[in-house]
């Protein structure tokens, strides 16, 4: 089953930086970007561990380097404080006060996350888009 991207936190990060970059907030997402490159780091390991394939891998990969280690590139230098680590804190529990209210938990959905990336079941949103533009093109 598809996993909703209102309940992949990523994807929060990422419309966090959009809001950044356009000048809608000015609370700094770096931060964020560390975090959850080091979550996706211990991701990583844990899909080499229990054997996913390279395609997978690679896919999960070229995914996070669009949606967090570019846009921690092009921001890498700018200057964060303790009101966007607050701020970080605040998206969290926003975050899973939405979850929850989803009938879900996070850590639910990130052994959903985990278990479609290991499969290559495609369930996550930018994986399912990416398959589905791969059958458009293969067909």
């Amino acid at each position: 089953m598809l996993i909703r991207i209102d309940l992949v936190f990523s994807y929060w990060i990422f419309a966090w930086y959009i809001a950044y970059m356009v000048g809608f907030t000015r609370y700094n997402p770096k931060w964020a970007l560390i975090l959850g490159i080091l979550e996706n780091l211990g991701m990583f390991i844990g899909l080499m561990v229990f054997g996913a394939s390279v395609y997978s891998i690679a896919l999960f990969l070229a995914i996070n380097m669009v949606i967090k280690g570019l846009p921690l590139y092009t921001i890498y230098r700018t200057k964060a404080s303790i009101k966007d680590i607050y701020a970080m804190f605040v998206l969290f529990g926003i975050y899973a006060i939405w979850v929850y209210a989803n009938h879900g938990t996070i850590m639910e959905y990130l052994d959903k996350t985990f278990y479609s990336i290991l499969h290559e079941k495609n369930e996550t949103p930018a994986m399912w888009a990416i398959a589905k533009l791969r059958s458009l093109f293969n067909d």
